[in-house]
């Protein structure tokens, strides 16, 4: 029972850090601004601008994925909160 827990516990700081770093991710991003962040793509030589631009993109879909899951975690303690709230136990 108690791997269980541990198991369980990790999965949440996992979900935890995973959000945060989306989060700070895209504020980086947004603080760059999207000219910028964008003009980095075409640093280089200026042959091979599609394939920095194309990691640019790649990274911004996993930053969303991130910024997803750190939606689900303010959801989820959103829920928490609510269930304890109405006087549910917080034990399953």
């Amino acid at each position: 029972m108690d791997d269980y827990r541990t198991d369980d516990a990790w999965h949440q700081a996992a979900f935890f850090w995973v959000g945060l770093s989306g989060i700070v991710a895209t504020g980086a991003m947004v603080g760059a601004g999207g000219d910028n962040y964008w003009a980095v793509g075409h640093i280089g030589p200026p042959f091979v601008p599609q394939r920095t631009t194309a990691v640019l993109g790649v990274l911004v879909f996993l930053v969303g994925l991130c910024d997803l899951v750190a939606l689900g975690v303010i959801f989820a303690g959103a829920v928490v909160l609510v269930q304890r709230l109405r006087g549910a136990s917080g034990e399953d």
